[in-house]
């Protein structure tokens, strides 16, 4: 009479960056486990050593996750056969293993370990890939997921406005190899080497990231094939999208300043909502000319712009100190609710001045050697 495993582990099929395999139970009640491996790693451990190993990770994760092993596993395990499991996020042209064994929420081996070796393949060569470009926008917020035709090869993507696109000459080919030059130019000036820049700027897989937008500004979001010497290889695949008006925020912002000193000051806010705010000091000379909301944020747009705007944004109650101040100086604290480059409240001016400098030569410095 034949011996029937519990669990038949079957190799279904491999490409650049992925692998699907299935498991057959004998025992529909089996829980079981797998994991996929680089073959050198697997190939470093005896079976036991491997399960022990296997045992420390989860150990290690219901620690971190502030559960017991048996509630960690109860919720990875899997249970019976499973036909077609694909696992993604692979290396091309690497060697792996893919393993699979019983195991109860006791953490309790009840099998023996079933392997199936296999290796990636290598990523497509054409130069005829695209990219499925989704962007779903919630007020400012663009999230933007790149699906490539061919997983495990090499892409750079980016976005750009509709501005900067008619500069490019509204092409969108050439507003892509304009984009490549400013990038490399950009890292050069950092000192990375053409090979760095390549790293830091390419993807293999499906990504998915969120950009926050300005408000009334339309984009252009695009990818492409390149290669390691920052060469466009594809054509580019793109989709626009727009960012419409951010509305008023009902957001009531209330703030306090204590504690003034030479060059600091304590600030607390409280909140009605977690519409996001900015607050931050400005001397007073540079805007006591200025009598209404609208010019002092022009006044502010102009001077920090929204990337300088991104240091003092807020949300919720938030308490701390600011420092940096010069003794001796009357500032004006600003708070306003703020997004993508729009104001959404009224601004709150809040009118200090900072202690003067103590006499110098009154000082005592201590000096430790």
């Amino acid at each position: 009479q034949g011996y029937d495993a519990p669990l038949k582990l079957i190799l279904e099929k491999a490409d650049a960056t992925s692998v699907t395999f299935s498991v057959e139970a004998l025992d529909e009640e089996t829980t079981w486990i797998g994991q996929i491996v680089g073959k050198e790693w697997f190939e470093s451990f005896t079976t036991e050593e491997l399960l022990a190993e296997d045992l420390r990770y989860y150990n290690g994760m219901a620690g971190e996750n502030d559960v017991t092993l048996e509630e960690y596993l109860s919720s990875i395990l899997s249970r019976g056969s499973h036909q077609n499991i694909r696992m993604a996020g692979l290396d091309p042209q690497t060697d792996y293993v893919v393993y699979i064994y019983g195991l109860t929420p006791a953490g309790v081996v009840t099998t023996r370990l079933f392997h199936k070796e296999f290796s990636t393949e290598p990523p497509y060569e054409g130069n005829d890939v695209t990219y499925d470009i989704d962007v779903e926008v919630n007020r400012a917020i663009a999230t933007i997921t790149i699906t490539p035709s061919h997983e495990g090869v090499a892409y750079f993507n980016n976005l750009i406005t509709r501005e900067d696109f008619e500069a490019y000459g509204s092409d969108i080919n050439k507003a892509a190899d304009a984009v490549i030059a400013k990038v490399i130019d950009d890292y050069a000036a950092w000192d990375y080497s053409l090979a760095e820049t390549f790293e830091y700027n390419t993807d293999y897989l499906a990504t998915q990231y969120e950009f926050e937008a300005m408000a009334n500004t339309e984009y252009v979001a695009f990818a492409f094939k390149w290669n390691e010497k920052c060469e466009r290889l594809s054509e580019v695949s793109y989709t626009w999208f727009e960012v419409g008006e951010i509305p008023p925020s009902e957001n009531v912002i209330s703030v306090s300043i204590s504690d003034i000193t030479q060059t600091t000051f304590f600030v607390e806010t409280t909140t009605t909502n977690n519409d996001p705010y900015v607050i931050f000091p400005v001397e007073a000379q540079e805007i006591n000319k200025l009598t209404t909301d609208d010019s002092i944020f022009n006044y502010v747009m102009k001077t920090y712009g929204t990337s300088g705007l991104v240091n003092y944004l807020c949300e919720g109650d938030v308490k701390g100190t600011f420092s940096g101040l010069e003794a001796g100086t009357e500032y004006v604290v600003l708070t306003f609710g703020y997004e993508a480059g729009t104001r959404t409240t009224a601004i709150i001016r809040n009118d200090i001045t900072t202690a003067e400098a103590g006499d110098i030569e009154a000082c005592i410095y201590n000096i430790e050697v």
